[in-house]
Formats: C-alpha cells, structure tokens, sequence
C-alpha cells in the first residue's frame, strides 16, 4: 500500500488522543492539502514537476546542480604533498 491522503477517521482519532477539536473547516483543508500533496508527490515522478517538499524553484535548482559540477570540473586537483619523517618544518 502506498500512501494515501489522510482520512476522516484518522482525524477523528487524532483528535480524541490529543484531546483537541478541529472545526469543519480545518479538517476539510487538513484533508483537501493532504489529497494535493500526495497529488503533487505522485505527478513529481515526472522530472519535469516539482516535488511538494521542494523550497525551490526546480530549474533554478537544476541549474544550480549544473553549475557545481561544471565548476567542479575546472578545478585543478589540489596535491597535498606529504612530509617524510624527520623533515621537520621548513
């Protein structure tokens, strides 16, 4: 089973086991952003869609990507040259 959007019943449940009652309103948006996130989680399958726990704009973000690894790839190695024992500090 894979995920599915939060239902009534578990609303109810929370809402007994913390002792705090939501209005009609709140559990409908509760349910209706549940429905659009895993709504949004599944199209995201898509490389083209935006994941719902994504804070960024995809191509800016991919872009970003890009430019780390071109970058990246510029550099020159960095050689770390090791001292033999007993050279001390020169």
């Amino acid at each position: 089973m894979g995920m599915a959007p939060i239902s009534f019943l578990e609303l109810s449940a929370w809402q007994a086991s913390t002792g705090l009652a939501l209005s009609p309103w709140e559990a409908l948006t509760l349910r209706r952003l549940s429905i659009d996130y895993i709504d949004q989680l599944h199209r995201s399958k898509n490389p083209a869609e935006q994941a719902p726990y994504q804070t960024e704009d995809l191509p800016r973000q991919r872009e970003a990507v890009h430019n780390f690894f071109k970058n990246l790839a510029r550099r020159k190695p960095h050689v770390r040259h090791r001292r033999a024992k007993g050279q001390g500090n020169l």
